[in-house]
């Protein structure tokens, strides 16, 4: 069954969406987007809770939503036929309800289940970057304290990962806050990840509007 985490009338008429600050390079070609209306867009749709919990499109209010169990672990889908080239911009706008202590964000570059980039931000306002590759996790920028990202229950923030080569700079609300520079993965595809650390509450996130760009 289901434990119905928030209000989707409360989230919604709280969310804003941008602060002022650097913007992103501008964006060219829409080649991809996702507003959630859709079930069969990509993403796993669960009808039951699973040990780390479920994800599912809640059409009605155009979002999908990862419930994490108490101490849920990684997880992550991806669109499995829409492939990124060497430059884009990738963004999707999220928040969450229930416990804060979680890390959310997009993936990227991903060639297998087990080799991909990272960038999550997390409910108290940091951001980490990571690569995968074969299943072994490197850092590429620790968690860090960012300024502008919003850190109350069911304030959304606008991430986006502008890519160049092996460039990758991270934005938050349109401000950079940070960037790394690999050029181990490329050419794979993209998706979402989330993870509850709490040990005792439960945590939803909710991911609305994601877009992949041209680079102009």
């Amino acid at each position: 069954m289901t434990t119905q985490l928030y209000s989707f009338d409360v989230l919604i008429s709280g969310i804003e969406r941008l602060s002022e600050g650097v913007p992103p390079p501008v964006g060219g070609e829409v080649l991809f987007a996702d507003d959630f209306s859709d079930p069969e867009s990509g993403l796993w749709d669960d009808e039951e809770m699973s040990d780390w919990g479920m994800g599912y499109y809640d059409a009605d209010n155009e979002m999908y939503v990862y419930e994490l169990a108490a101490q849920s672990g990684p997880v992550y889908d991806y669109y499995a036929d829409a492939e990124l080239g060497d430059s884009f911009i990738l963004q999707v706008a999220l928040t969450y309800a229930g416990s804060w202590d979680n890390a959310y964000g997009l993936i990227f570059q991903l060639v297998d289940d087990e080799s991909f980039y990272a960038v999550r931000i997390s409910g108290d306002g940091y951001v980490l970057a990571e690569k995968v590759v074969d299943g072994e996790v490197e850092t590429l920028i620790d968690w860090t304290v960012v300024e502008g990202i919003a850190t109350g229950e069911g304030e959304a923030n606008l991430l986006t990962i502008a890519a160049n080569g092996e460039i990758y700079d991270i934005y938050v609300n349109e401000r950079w806050v940070g960037s790394f520079t690999d050029g181990d993965l490329s050419g794979g595809v993209f998706g979402i990840v989330a993870e509850n650390y709490n040990e005792a509450a439960a945590s939803a996130i909710l991911f609305d509007d994601l877009q992949v760009f041209a680079t102009e």
